[in-house]
C-alpha cells in the first residue's frame, strides 16, 4: 500500500508573542514524495529602517531597527506517519556583540501588531479529508536535538557581527536604505556586516573648517556717528533786515566745531530742516524758575474717613516707589488719648492725609502704641485705599480668559465690578485664546500683567484710578534727548546726594514666549549685540507674533543695564513744584534722569511745620 502526503496549506506564524509577527508565509504539503523528507520555509524582512541625526555637535548617532530577520526552517521527518522526530536543525539570530567604537545596536522586538495575532503556536485547523486533527509536538530528542528556536553559537571568525558606520562616500549616492533584492533559491539568506575601516579616523560628523572668507548680512546697522554729538549754545544776532536799537555791529556768528559753514536767518515757521539730534531746544512741561528765595506756606492734616474726626499728630509721612504699587502713610500721634479714635472696626479704618493741599486717601492696618516714661505716644501706618483690592481684604477668583483678549481688555477685566479705573499707558498685544490662565486678587493679577514688561504699577493718592506705566519712557541711551516733565534748578534744591550703581552692560537680549510667541532680539542700534545675559527673558505672555511686547521687555531690560547713579534731591513741596511720581523724566540741578522713589513728610518741631518732598532719580551713562 502506498503512501502520498495529503494536500494540505497551514498558516506558520513566526513571532515572539509579544511583538507582530514578521512574517507569516503559507507552507504547503502536498508535494509528490521523493527521497528527500526535507521542508524548507523561506522568507523575507521588509527594507530596513534607517535614523539619522545631526545637529551643531560633532557626535552624531545612527540607529537603524528591522522587523524580524530572515531565517530558514529545516525539518526532517521519518518516512513512516507520525513517527518521532530524530533530528532537528535549529537556528536562530543572536545579538550583536558590543563594539569597541561607536555607538552600539542591537536588535530590539519589533512593536506590538495593532491587529490581535497569534502569540504563540496554534492548533490548525481540521483537515476534512484526513483522520488528522491536529499539529502535535514532536517528541523531544534524547541526543543533542532541540525543540524550540535557540540563539545560534558565536561565530568563531574575526568577523563582526554588528552594525557598523559606512565609510563616508566620496560621490553622491543613495541617501536612504535600499530593499535587497529577492532570493528566489531557498538558501539562508543572512545579514553580512559592511566591512571595518581600517584607518582610525573619526567614525561620526566632524565639524567643519572655518570659513576664512566673512560673510556679511544683506542689511546692517550703520555705524556711530561720533561728530553729532556735540551741541553748543552761541549768542544770537540781529537780523540783517531789521534795525540795531544799540547801533552796534551784529555780532560774528562763531563757526560750528565740525566745519560747516550752512548758515540759516529769520528761518520761517514749519521749516523741515532740523539740525542735530533734536529739533529744537527741549523745554521741560513744567520749570521751577530761579529764584534767590523760595517761600512757602506749610499745612497739613490727618482726619479719620468719612466722618472727618480729627486726628491729632505730630508727624506725617508718605512714600512709594516704582516696585511698589501703593503708597505707604506712617503718622505719629500726640498721645495715648488719640488710641480709641483708630482702633479698627469690623472694617479697616481710613483716614485723610492733607499736606501743602495735596491729598492722600489711605487705608490703615493694625495700629500699634508704645508707651515710655512721660511719653506714650501711637503709631499709624496705612497703604492706599487700592490695597482693599488686595488680600486680606479681597479674596482670590478666576482671572482666566478662554477667548482672545488685548492686554489692556485682561488688566480692564481684573477692575471689573470694583469701582476702579485703569489708566493704560504701556504697549498693548493680543493674547491669544486659552493662553492667559490667573488666579489671584485684582491687585495680584494687575501685578502678573506689568511683570512680563517689567513695567510698574501706581495708584493715584486720592482717585480710584491705578495706572501701568513704562519702566523706562525712552530707552536710557535716549533720555538725553527726552523733553523733561519737570526740571528744578540747583537754587531749589536744599540737599543732593549722588551714589553710582553698576550692574553688567547689555547691548543686546534675546526676549521670547513659551509656547507662542516670536523669538525676538533686541539690540542697541549702532551696536553689535554681542553683550548679552547669560539667559534669554523668557515669559509666557510675550507672545504675541509681531514681537511688541518682546521689544519693550528687551528695552527696560537694556537701559537698566550699564553704570548709573542714584541721586536723592531734597527739595520743597509746593504747588509750583507739585507732587513727583514715579516714572517721569525728571532734571534736577541739570542731571536728566527717571524718578523711581518720592517721600513727602510733615514734621511739627515747637509749633513749626517743616514739610519737604524727597526725589529719587535714575540715570545711566551711555558708554
Amino acid at each position: 500500500m502506498s503512501y502520498s502526503v495529503p494536500a494540505l496549506s497551514v498558516p506558520v506564524v513566526l513571532g515572539d508573542g509579544y511583538s507582530p509577527p514578521a512574517l507569516s508565509v503559507p507552507v504547503v504539503l502536498g508535494a509528490p514524495v521523493s527521497n528527500d523528507r526535507t521542508l524548507t520555509i523561506s522568507g523575507e524582512t521588509l527594507p530596513p529602517t534607517g535614523l539619522i541625526l545631526g545637529g551643531v555637535l560633532i557626535q552624531a548617532a545612527l540607529a537603524g531597527e528591522t522587523l524580524a530577520p530572515t531565517g530558514v526552517l529545516t525539518v526532517a521527518y521519518d518516512p513512516n506517519l507520525l513517527s518521532a522526530v530524530h533530528a532537528v536543525t535549529a537556528a536562530g539570530w543572536q545579538p550583536g556583540a558590543p563594539g569597541r567604537q561607536g555607538a552600539p545596536e542591537r536588535w530590539q522586538p519589533a512593536p506590538r501588531w495593532a491587529r490581535p495575532g497569534l502569540d504563540r503556536w496554534q492548533p490548525a485547523p481540521v483537515t476534512p479529508a484526513r483522520a488528522l486533527d491536529a499539529w502535535q509536538p514532536a517528541a523531544a530528542l534524547s541526543g543533542a536535538g532541540l525543540n524550540a528556536w535557540q540563539p545560534a553559537a558565536s561565530c568563531p571568525q574575526a568577523q563582526s557581527s554588528r552594525w557598523e558606520m559606512a565609510p563616508r562616500l566620496g560621490a553622491d549616492g543613495a541617501d536612504r536604505w535600499q530593499a535587497a533584492g529577492f532570493r528566489a533559491a531557498a538558501i539562508a539568506v543572512d545579514w553580512r556586516d559592511l566591512p571595518r575601516i581600517v584607518i582610525s579616523a573619526v567614525t561620526g560628523w566632524q565639524a567643519a573648517g572655518r570659513v576664512l572668507g566673512a560673510v556679511r548680512d544683506e542689511a546692517n546697522d550703520g555705524t556711530r556717528r561720533l561728530a553729532v554729538e556735540i551741541e553748543i549754545w552761541q549768542t544770537a544776532g540781529y537780523p540783517a533786515n531789521a534795525v540795531n536799537p544799540e547801533k552796534d555791529a551784529i555780532p560774528t556768528p562763531l563757526p560750528a566745531p565740525w566745519g560747516t559753514v550752512l548758515k540759516l536767518r529769520c528761518a520761517l515757521p514749519g521749516a523741515a530742516l532740523h539740525l542735530g539730534r533734536v529739533p529744537c531746544v527741549l523745554i521741560a512741561a513744567r520749570e521751577l524758575a530761579v529764584r534767590r528765595t523760595y517761600m512757602s506756606v506749610n499745612t497739613a492734616s490727618l482726619v479719620r474717613w468719612p466722618d472727618l474726626a480729627p486726628l491729632p499728630c505730630t508727624s506725617i509721612a508718605l512714600e512709594t516707589d516704582f516696585g511698589s504699587w501703593c503708597w505707604s502713610l506712617t503718622a505719629t500721634l500726640e498721645s495715648k488719648d488719640a488710641w480709641p479714635l483708630v482702633q479698627p472696626n469690623p472694617l479697616a479704618c481710613e483716614v485723610l492725609a492733607t499736606i501743602n493741599g495735596q491729598q492722600w486717601k489711605c487705608l490703615l492696618d493694625v495700629p500699634s502704641t508704645q508707651q515710655r516714661f512721660n511719653s506714650d505716644r501711637v503709631t499709624l501706618k496705612g497703604r492706599s485705599r487700592s490695597a482693599w483690592l488686595h488680600a486680606p481684604y479681597t479674596r482670590a477668583q478666576d482671572f482666566s480668559e478662554a477667548n482672545a483678549r488685548e492686554m489692556q481688555q485682561l488688566a480692564e477685566a481684573a477692575l471689573d465690578n470694583t469701582g476702579w479705573t485703569l489708566n493704560w499707558q504701556g504697549e498693548n498685544w493680543l493674547v491669544p485664546a486659552g493662553r492667559y490662565y490667573r488666579f489671584d486678587t485684582p491687585i495680584g493679577a494687575l501685578i502678573h500683567l506689568a511683570r512680563v514688561t517689567d513695567d510698574g504699577l501706581y495708584t493715584d493718592p486720592a482717585l480710584q484710578v491705578i495706572t501701568l506705566q513704562k519702566r523706562w519712557p525712552a530707552p536710557s541711551w535716549l533720555l538725553d534727548g527726552t523733553a523733561a516733565d519737570l526740571l528744578i534748578p540747583e537754587d531749589a534744591v536744599a540737599m543732593l546726594t549722588q551714589s553710582p550703581v553698576y550692574t553688567p552692560p547689555y547691548n543686546g537680549v534675546y526676549v521670547s514666549g513659551v509656547d507662542t510667541g516670536v523669538l525676538g532680539f533686541v539690540k542697541i542700534a549702532g551696536t553689535d549685540g554681542a553683550l548679552q545675559p547669560d539667559a534669554p527673558l523668557v515669559d509666557d505672555l510675550l507672545c504675541d507674533s509681531a514681537g511688541v511686547a518682546a521689544r519693550q521687555r528687551g528695552v527696560n531690560a537694556l537701559s537698566d543695564s550699564g553704570p548709573g547713579y542714584i541721586l536723592d534731591a531734597e527739595t520743597l513741596f509746593t504747588p509750583e513744584i507739585g507732587l513727583v511720581k514715579p516714572g517721569s523724566v525728571v532734571s534736577i540741578a541739570g542731571m536728566k534722569g527717571v524718578s523711581r522713589s518720592v517721600k513727602v513728610t510733615a514734621q511739627w518741631s515747637r509749633n513749626v511745620l517743616e514739610v519737604k518732598q524727597t526725589i529719587g532719580l535714575e540715570r545711566r551713562e551711555v558708554v
